[in-house]
Order: structure tokens, then C-alpha cells, then sequence
């Protein structure tokens, strides 16, 4: 929720202000992939994106999933929360220890929760997410954006509905929240634990 707050403060259009800077740098030649198209994106980008890629693209075609690279975004995002727990406890002196890295405050965390993933899962955890009047902000500018970049898209049967149904899919995944660190961190004796390390 924090970037997407920045993100607001920074420009009416984000994404619209990006590739018109894209465009002073490198010329009009700017090509710009429209994720809700449908298909898998990684093809999407070597079939469409770049004409030299043919032996990729027939790669990614001929697979039998229809894409080599499997999505760790989840995974990611896990992660993010583990460093951000590790940061904290930083930040409240529980990590002594001058020889104890963040990556191996991060390590440490892991081994503890098991699976990274238990964060998101755990029972009352609390989340900081987005506010339904952000959201929808966030919503109308996902729209004003792919209206202008891809009308063609925008105005067929797919186009308004694909943007709003994926919008909603991210909500609906908590994907605009993030665990609140500083509760999980009051919680479960964490301090005992950094301060073992």
C-alpha cells in the first residue's frame, strides 16, 4: 500500500507520465505490452515485442503449458514481508548482534514460520491495505490508462470488462495489502527470538 500511496502523489497518470518520458529518451519507437490481452504475458512479450525472438517465441509456443517460467510472484511478495519483519526488529534493537546480516535475519525468520506463507494465512493478522475510496481511484486511473494506451482494446466487448474483473481478482486477493509487521512482531514472543540470534 505505501508505493501506491507514493505512486498517487507523484502524477495524475502514472503510467501514461512514464511512457511519455520513455518516449524523450529513446524516440517514438516505444512499444508498450497490454497485460490484459490475455494469453501468457511472458510469450506475449517474445512473440510480440520482439520480432528477432522467433526461435523463443516458437519455444514458448510449442510448450505444452504454454510458458517455461513459472510465476513467483507469491513468492515474492512473502519475502517481502519476511525482510520487512527482519528490518523492524532492526529498527526495535532486538538484533544485537552486529554479525547477524539482514539475509540472515531473513533466513532465520524462514526457518522459524516454516513456509513464508503462513504470514498471509495466519489467523488475525493484521493487514494494511488500501482504503475502498484508494481503490477506487486506483481503478478509475487503471481505466483512464488503458483507454489511452490500447483503444482499440479498451473499446471492444474485453476490453473495460478484462480491466475491471482483474482489478477486482486483486482485490479480492488482498493484493493491494500488506501484513502488518509491527503487529505480527508484538505477538508470538518474536523479540526473545531476535535477540537469541
Amino acid at each position: 500500500p505505501e508505493y501506491i500511496k507514493q505512486m498517487k502523489k507523484r502524477a495524475d497518470h502514472y503510467s501514461l507520465d512514464m511512457i511519455q518520458k520513455w518516449k524523450t529518451l529513446f524516440g517514438k519507437e516505444l512499444w508498450v505490452l497490454n497485460y490484459h490481452q490475455g494469453g501468457d504475458i511472458i510469450s506475449n512479450a517474445f512473440c510480440q515485442m520482439i520480432p528477432e525472438a522467433s526461435n523463443t517465441c516458437a519455444s514458448f509456443k510449442a510448450s505444452s503449458s504454454g510458458t517455461i517460467v513459472q510465476n513467483k510472484g507469491s513468492e515474492k511478495a512473502h519475502r517481502i514481508h519476511i525482510d520487512r519483519m527482519a528490518t523492524e526488529a532492526y529498527d526495535r534493537g532486538w538484533l544485537k548482534n552486529t554479525a547477524i546480516t539482514r539475509s540472515m535475519a531473513r533466513n532465520a525468520i524462514e526457518s522459524r514460520l516454516g513456509d513464508p506463507s503462513i504470514l498471509s494465512r495466519m489467523n488475525n493478522v493484521s493487514l494494511d491495505c488500501l482504503a475502498p475510496e484508494e481503490k477506487k481511484v486506483l481503478l478509475n486511473k487503471s481505466l483512464v490508462a488503458e483507454a489511452e494506451l490500447f483503444p482499440e482494446f479498451f473499446a471492444s466487448e474485453k476490453g473495460e470488462r478484462e480491466v475491471r474483473s482483474r482489478f477486482s481478482q486483486v482485490v479480492e486477493k488482498k493484493k493491494f495489502c500488506s501484513v502488518d509487521v509491527n503487529t505480527v512482531l508484538d505477538t508470538d514472543d518474536w523479540e526473545s527470538f531476535f535477540k537469541s540470534l
